[in-house]
């Protein structure tokens, strides 16, 4: 039994040297990059590129509909489908050149555009808030409130109040204005701060106020 498995078990020198690792391993360390012929050792045929190619593959692409395709991003006709269209840089590409340099005209079709249902749609879609990207995405450009904090799990026992947790809210008045709550109470607001000592609260709570 015990030949047996000395027989079966590969020799202690059948191990691959460290120094025949394949030429991708490198990359990254020694390389910086490297092209298919140092990958293949087999004669790689050069296919030119050409516009026909590039061409066909984007009318394909917009005859499925593919939202997902990078290359259909940067399209000149390229709209988002969804939520992604509030994101205030995607807004402003998405005009003709006339309305991008008239910011009284942009401002007025922005709006006509960030209606109730595309701020509600916002906000349900970044209650994650700094854990999602899109949170990120649509406070870029704009002027926004203080970040979130886990604190409010706190407070909300001693008041035994439920304080929601909510994504991003874009006032409806003026689009390029937005906040992220640290939480919602009904007919409140909750905004948690930085703690204080006692000493400084007395610098700025006077006579309960």
């Amino acid at each position: 039994m015990q030949v047996n498995k000395h027989r079966v078990e590969p020799p202690s020198t059948w191990v691959e040297c460290y120094w025949k690792k394949p030429p991708l391993s490198r990359v990254g360390t020694t390389l910086k990059y490297i092209s298919m012929q140092q990958i293949s050792k087999k004669e790689v045929p050069h296919r030119p590129s050409t516009s026909a190619l590039h061409t066909n593959f984007i009318l394909e692409a917009k005859k499925r509909k593919l939202q997902h395709c990078e290359l259909i991003k940067y399209q000149d006709d390229f709209k988002h489908s969804n939520v992604m269209r509030y994101s205030l840089h995607c807004f402003i590409m998405d005009q003709p050149p006339k309305i991008q340099a008239d910011v009284d005209n942009l401002v007025d079709i922005m709006k006509t555009t960030f209606n109730r249902a595309a701020i509600s749609a916002i906000e349900e879609a970044t209650r994650m808030q700094y854990k999602s990207s899109l949170w990120y995405e649509m406070r870029y450009g704009r002027i926004t409130a203080s970040k979130a904090h886990e604190v409010r799990k706190t407070v909300s026992t001693p008041l035994n109040k439920k304080i929601r947790t909510c994504g991003l809210y874009v006032c409806q008045d003026n689009p390029m204005l937005a906040a992220s709550p640290d939480g919602l109470l009904k007919g409140a607001i909750v905004e948690i701060k930085c703690p204080t000592k006692a000493k400084a609260k007395n610098n700025y709570l006077k006579n309960h106020l």
